[in-house]
């Protein structure tokens, strides 16, 4: 987001984009689940009262037992309240950028940040609430280039889903955590809708089970299987347009037996036997592949 990109705007940005989203399709391809449109999970309204919250909060007068601070860090101005006894920031706070924009609004509670809360970065606007210093619930990031995310909070740690939008509102990507680590499945697509990714987790947030990802063009990309956390069991990737690119097979995160490497044409250009404890013995078969 532009540094000179008013309070006004950012609402008028989020509802704007929202609304998109709220109308946007679903992705189409069966073999990853869609994203559901986001006005399930979050309304314009919401996003508008959040900001507004922070805003008034941040614009309140400094409670009882604490004076107001105005000072300059850098070139930001900063209005905050301190509690007399001891100097720790207790109650309203705003930064402003040089410009007089919003940058950060909200109120600190014995100097953690509290409720809700908008923070403004060189590239991004997030807007959401904490609690006792964490982040907690429902948080929404705009970046300078449209796209949106919307991330689910439990004092502090990523906990529930994770969802991406184009400034398009279609959905890109999808993740789930729980209590810190990445949980269940999750998927991602492209723009367009095709697939881009898909793959699940373990019970300890590891990688586990089949994981793949696909080209643009709608190609499968790569096959990947996972045993808890480590590459385990058959490998291959593949060209634009479906042609076989390497292919081989890993034991217990390392490569294992023979691997092999086509060129466009799907010849073999160079192979591997690989064996637990031994040297590779490997064949470049470049020189005899081509025309």
């Amino acid at each position: 987001m532009s540094r000179r990109t008013a309070p006004a705007a950012l609402a008028s940005g989020l509802s704007v984009m929202l609304v998109a989203v709220a109308v946007a399709a679903a992705p189409g391809d069966a073999s990853v689940p869609p994203c559901a449109p986001v006005a399930a999970q979050v309304s314009a309204a919401e996003a508008e009262s959040l900001r507004a919250a922070a805003v008034q909060a941040a614009s309140a007068a400094c409670p009882p037992g604490t004076r107001l601070r105005r000072s300059r860090q850098g070139s930001h101005r900063v209005r905050q309240c301190l509690r007399r006894r001891d100097r720790v920031p207790h109650g309203p706070m705003e930064r402003r950028d040089r410009h007089g924009h919003l940058v950060e609004a909200g109120v600190l509670r014995e100097g953690l940040r509290e409720g809700p809360w908008l923070h403004r970065f060189s590239f991004s606007a997030d807007l959401g609430s904490y609690r006792g210093g964490q982040k907690h619930g429902r948080w929404l990031t705009r970046l300078d280039d449209g796209v949106w995310q919307s991330v689910e909070h439990h004092d502090g740690a990523l906990h529930g889903e994770l969802r991406k939008y184009t400034a398009a509102g279609a959905c890109t990507e999808l993740q789930r955590h729980k209590s810190g680590r990445p949980h269940g499945v999750w998927a991602g697509t492209w723009p367009g809708g095709g697939p881009r990714l898909h793959g699940g987790h373990d019970d300890s947030g590891h990688r586990h089970g089949l994981w793949r990802t696909w080209h643009e063009d709608g190609s499968l990309a790569e096959e990947r299987h996972y045993r808890y956390g480590r590459a385990h069991g058959p490998f291959r990737s593949a060209w634009p347009g479906g042609g076989v690119a390497e292919e081989g097979r890993f034991d217990d995160g390392e490569r294992s037996d023979e691997w092999r490497v086509y060129d466009l044409e799907g010849a073999v250009i160079w192979r591997a036997r690989y064996a637990a404890g031994q040297p590779p013995e490997t064949e470049d078969l470049g020189a005899a592949a081509g025309p």
